[in-house]
């Protein structure tokens, strides 16, 4: 019985930490996010596609800095600046990935895909442009 109640508050534990996250990404679509790596590389990949994204975030999360500088050098992603603005198109959020749409640098207009965790600004809408005085 004690075995039972255990494993019933794990899965409620997981579930609510689920749906913390669920709440944090799941309001990203259509709007406007900076793409921020988890170290202060010059330059990130973003993904062309969801598997080459999910090796992304194993090296990402390995904290495998020598993987990730492997992959971005061997072209299979798209290079970008580090804090490059970015449309949110789609996300997975329990597979922890977001669909971007580039929009500045050398690869704007090109979409890919990038760990959710390097969304870091809170995005503002696409539309929302700050006013020049």
């Amino acid at each position: 019985m004690r075995k039972l109640r255990t494993l019933l508050l794990a899965a409620i534990l997981s579930f609510s930490f689920c749906l913390n996250n669920f709440g944090q990404y799941a309001d990203l679509i259509g709007k406007r996010a900076k793409i921020k790596g988890p170290w202060n590389w010059k330059y990130l990949g973003v993904a062309p596609d969801d598997k080459t994204c999910d090796f992304l975030i194993l090296t990402a999360n390995d904290n495998d800095q020598k993987s990730l500088k492997g992959l971005l050098e061997s072209f299979s992603v798209l290079r970008v600046k580090n804090n490059t603005a970015a449309f949110v198109l789609e996300t997975k959020i329990f597979e922890g990935k977001a669909k971007v749409l580039i929009l500045e640098g050398l690869q704007e207009g090109r979409t890919g895909w990038v760990p959710l965790q390097w969304l870091k600004e809170k995005p503002v809408p696409l539309s929302a442009k700050k006013k020049k005085k």
